[in-house]
């Protein structure tokens, strides 16, 4: 069963457009994907797995963030929010 890392990208508290999110590691294996945000800096990831991911997001004029998800059930989404440094 799947889940779902569901999320936004901003800088302070402005979204974050078209930023290149990208999962750096995962407890099991996983393709090598990356996704862009929307133009409302929400980003949604496939989570086929329990456990940890680490998640490598990208921005014009931003420094990049990484990001650690844990993810308790495959079966249900995980909210969270990555902040961008300027």
């Amino acid at each position: 069963m799947e889940g779902v890392i569901v999320g936004t990208v901003r800088s302070g508290e402005v979204p974050v457009a078209f930023a290149r999110v990208m999962v750096e590691s995962a407890p099991g294996p996983m393709p090598d994907i990356a996704l862009l945000s929307g133009p409302d800096g929400r980003f949604a990831v496939d989570t086929p797995y329990r456990g940890r991911y680490v998640l490598v997001v990208h921005a014009d004029e931003h420094r990049p963030a990484r990001i650690g998800v844990d993810v308790p059930d495959p079966g249900r989404s995980t909210e969270t929010v990555v902040e961008l440094p300027p």
